[in-house]
């Protein structure tokens, strides 16, 4: 009776281990999937980010050229109203 009841406590303690080792395998796999959603995750912040950063560029650029044009139809109407101011005094005197 002895080698039947160790042999039943030799198959116990096996089960044990298997239980632990797939539980362990279970909680690796759960902390492997959940690893991959934060790299996805961290990919499609890092993406947006590029984005603004693209459209910022972009808009600055634009902001830009539009100040260009504003200067440059300040300086036009300023000079067009000295000539205009010079042109009347020409005509009074």
């Amino acid at each position: 009776m002895l080698k039947g009841d160790g042999l039943s406590n030799e198959i116990k303690t096996i089960q044990i281990l298997l239980t632990e080792t797939n539980n362990k395998f279970l909680s690796q796999s759960d902390l492997v999937f959940n690893l991959k959603n934060q790299i996805i995750n961290f990919e499609r912040i890092v993406n947006n980010k590029d984005n603004q950063v693209g459209l910022s560029k972009e808009l600055s650029e634009k902001l830009q050229a539009d100040l260009k044009k504003q200067k440059l139809k300040t300086k036009l109407y300023g000079g067009a109203g000295i000539l205009a101011v010079v042109g009347v005094l020409v005509l009074i005197k």
